[in-house]
């Protein structure tokens, strides 16, 4: 400034070019931060560009304004420097380091994850009991989840990041996720209920013994692992209990852990012995036997009486004229599909479990200072970032829609005071400050985030405006000593609001103490008390609503950045994903049916798994996007149409599709890429040498896949071009529609004929020791199951009933519910409780 004079429309447009400058040089020291976040996001850099001329709007001289300024910057920078002092206090009254919060939400998780196994373990039959506490694990599972990857990602701004001896704790959580993937995996597949043949097969006598006794094993270690994680966390340990002291010691030990993990491999171990000793090594006489005695206690005996047979072709499973024949026998294999399934199902879990148990046998060491890598808060990445020309252009290529929102708002506001004539209401004689600031702190880069933001920053204010007359009116005196004490009271009270109204909570007591410190300040002995805090009061209200106007006119109209468009091209990607990854799995099972040598590329599976990142998985998913579409859907503005290069939207026009399918296939799209991911598991390791026994002694297998899988693979492609073309709001032609129904004949062809190939190669089990028979069965169910779901979204993106899955379980015998309940029965409140707690 320099005394020089400024007029306002100057500093008005000024301002809207510099807050667009600082949106942009934030974006490009994001780009040279990566792949960490930034701590210091654009709010920052807009009070700095916004504060100084602010006060030039009414400051008169420039001396006043080097005063002014200087007071307010050396406000913030007290008001920083006691919340790092008081963060950092010791004996108890400081922020948690997250050296102890990951460590304590790592040990949350494991203890969830064994509450889990013991679940898998006593669980007999589908009872509604039963399926009430594999629902609750399941939620305790997400919440822990999304607990330890908040730790995480704080700890990445600390001094030492968390650390597990040698390693980072990046394997321990790989670790736990595989073993959560996995027990879904298993108790999914057990939602569906078995027959009592199968019950008495497969999971009781002492195969169903050493099946319990490996899931306990692996719940010990994974308890043996929360204590050592607690133990690391700084917990103290359990207190002693007077009538069982022997109930009560200190948490786990290193050694223990250790000893844990190798019970856990151990009773993983005997389970598989088991299994080969009672269809391997005497197949042709104990498995006979046993299968003889079983079918006989539940099943009438009939003419001709072959036990395997019968078993094979499902004949145990006919109780009405519903199912016979080919159904039978496809309704038998996939019996046998989700037993195979829920067999890798333990294994994998029970290794990860053991897995987890040995990486916190060391002691956790301390890691090099964060300022050696990228700087504190990524300082060095916004000063390197305006002599970095290379990431200007990305920069600006993500910055421009939100940059043009915030430089037009703020414009409109600087304005708009500098035309109208201050009074004693609005706008204010003092200038357009918290107007300003309020503009620049709801504009969000998201439309439904800034609607959100500005309804509660409103309510805030108003709540805020609220309490502070009715301290007034309490004290009668504008005693600064007495409202100190109103102050921590209701700073206190703000803390226990719900993570939604935290924002709301905030705003509220920062209208409170500005409304009362500008009283303390203003008042005079000739003045009422309550008429000036009603002015102040009214004054700051439309202050804030002048700011909650302009923002919400602009982040709809001026090239908004709606969630439900990119909701739409995250469920592209995620439905891209899913398609890449059955296909992948169809060309396995093809070169399989073909007995050729698999072709194994660990690189591409890895890849494919890392892409795996959308919702419902304990992952940063679109809970945030969600919640911001579901704002837009209810205001409506996720219509209409975008000209001009998405720069305007126009209201009520143009034939893009609303928000609410794709809201509605969210949870299916979910649930699919869960069970992609549990499919891609179990391909991505050899099958072994009898992986071809359902699928090639039967040609129709073959037939159907195609060679290398393209024949199942062109359904697949023409049906997930279908969805991206209706995701993008493009009008269907009267032939399309029909591969919904060739896909359906296609996988009831491939059921059937791999039940036929099961019962022509006399079972799955061979005499490989690997398995290769049931790891083949399993990923066909899992196939199964992706392709019903991606039907489900395909029905419910084009407005269509959803239909139930193929293959559904229709014995009433069984009595257990149909596929559309896998994954689905106690996950369909996931994603409401992940969008609720981002």
């Amino acid at each position: 400034m320099a005394g020089l004079q400024w007029a306002p429309w100057v500093l008005s447009l000024g301002l809207g070019v510099g807050s667009f400058f600082g949106i942009v040089w934030f974006f490009a020291a994001d780009e040279l931060h990566q792949p960490r976040t930034m701590l210091v996001g654009h709010p920052s850099a807009m009070l700095m560009l916004i504060l100084p001329p602010t006060l030039a709007f009414t400051v008169p001289s420039t001396r006043d304004w080097f005063l002014d300024f200087s007071c307010m910057t050396g406000s913030i920078v007290f008001g920083v420097v006691t919340s790092l002092v008081l963060s950092y206090c010791p004996g108890g009254f400081g922020a948690e380091p997250a050296r102890r919060m990951v460590p304590r939400a790592a040990a949350a998780k494991a203890q969830a994850l064994a509450e889990m196994f013991e679940a898998v373990a006593i669980w007999q039959k589908p009872t509604t009991a039963a399926l009430l506490r594999h629902r609750q694990c399941r939620l305790r599972l997400l919440t822990t989840s999304y607990d330890l990857q908040k730790a995480m990602a704080a700890s990445a701004f600390e001094w030492h990041p968390v650390q597990l001896g040698e390693d980072t704790f990046d394997p321990w959580a790989r670790a736990a996720e595989d073993c959560r993937i996995a027990l879904q995996l298993n108790s999914g597949m057990m939602a569906l209920g078995f027959s009592p043949v199968s019950m008495e097969l497969w999971y009781k006598g002492a195969l169903g013994e050493c099946l319990r006794r490996s899931c306990f094993s692996a719940a010990y270690a994974l308890r043996s692992c929360a204590g050592r994680l607690a133990a690391l966390g700084g917990e103290e340990p359990p207190a002693e209990v007077p009538a069982a002291p022997w109930l009560s010691s200190d948490y786990a030990s290193g050694a223990e852990c250790q000893d844990a993990a190798q019970i856990c491999r151990k009773s993983l171990d005997l389970y598989l012995q088991q299994w080969r000793q009672t269809y391997l090594e005497h197949r042709d006489k104990t498995f006979r036997t046993h299968l003889e005695e079983v079918i006989l206690k539940t099943v009438k005996r009939t003419e001709g009486y072959n036990p395997v047979q019968m078993f094979l072709k499902g004949e145990y499973i006919i109780q009405s004229e519903e199912v016979e024949g080919e159904d039978a026998q496809a309704e038998a294999f996939d019996e046998a599909c989700r037993h195979s399934a829920c067999l890798l199902g333990i294994c994998q879990a029970s290794t990860a479990a053991a897995q987890m148990a040995e990486a916190v046998v060391e002691e956790s060491k301390a890691a090099p200072c964060c300022l050696t890598r990228k700087g504190f808060c990524g300082l060095r990445s916004w000063v390197r970032a305006p002599f970095t020309c290379s990431v200007w252009p990305e920069a600006f290529k993500k910055a421009k829609s939100f940059g043009l929102r915030m430089s037009f708002a703020l414009f409109c506001t600087g304005l708009v005071y500098a035309l109208a004539t201050p009074n004693e209401v609005w706008p204010h004689k003092r200038g357009p400050t918290w107007t300003l600031v309020t503009v620049s702190l709801i504009v969000t880069p998201v439309q439904g985030a800034s609607l959100q933001r500005a309804l509660r920053r409103f309510l805030g204010t108003i709540s805020g405006s609220i309490i502070a007359m009715g301290s007034i009116l309490l004290v009668g005196v504008p005693d600064i000593r007495v409202l100190c004490t109103h102050i921590f009271l209701l700073a206190f009270g703000l803390k226990f609001f719900e993570t939604e109204l935290q924002y709301a909570g905030a705003v509220c007591f920062v209208t409170y103490t500005v409304v009362i410190m500008g009283l303390t300040d203003e008042l005079q002995e000739d003045l009422d008390l309550l008429s000036s805090t009603a002015q102040l009061a009214v004054r700051r209200c439309c202050d804030v609503s002048a700011g909650v106007v302009i923002t919400m006119v602009t982040s709809i109209f001026l090239a908004p950045d709606r969630a439900v468009d990119e909701l739409r091209k995250r469920e592209e990607d995620a439905l891209r994903i899913a398609a890449k990854g059955m296909q992948a799995a169809s060309g396995v099972l093809a070169r399989a049916a073909a007995r050729k040598e698999l072709e194994q590329e660990p690189r591409a599976w890895r890849e494919l798994r890392k892409a795996l990142n959308f919702a419902g998985d304990g992952r940063p998913g679109v809970g945030d996007v969600l919640e911001d579409a579901r704002w837009e859907s209810r205001w409506g503005v996720d219509r209409g149409r975008l000209v001009l290069g998405g720069l305007l939207w126009i209201p009520w026009c143009g034939s893009q599709p609303r928000g609410k399918h794709c809201l509605e296939v969210v949870v299916i799209l979910s649930r699919l890429m869960r069970t992609v991911h549990c499919l891609i598991s179990i391909c991505e390791s050899s099958f072994g040498e009898d992986a071809a026994r359902p699928l090639s002694h039967d040609p129709r297998v073959l037939e159907t896949l195609g060679p290398n899988g393209q024949a199942f693979n062109v359904l697949i492609e023409r049906l997930l071009k279908r969805m991206v073309n209706m995701l993008r709001g493009q009008k269907e032609h009267k032939d399309e529609g029909l591969e919904t129904e060739e896909l359906k004949e296609q996988l009831q062809l491939l059921f059937n004929s791999a039940a036929a190939s099961r019962f022509k190669a006399n079972g799955l089990v061979g005499q490989s020791p690997q398995l290769g028979g049931m790891r083949a069965a399993a990923a066909l169910k899992l196939l199964q199951v992706c392709v019903d779901n991606f039907l489900q979204i395909a029905q419910q993106l084009a407005g269509e009933k959803v239909e139930t899955p193929l293959h559904s379980s229709r014995s009433s015998l069984t009595g257990r519910a149909s596929h559309s309940s896998l994954f689905a029965d106690f996950e369909m409140e996931e994603m409401e409780e992940a969008a609720g707690s981002k």
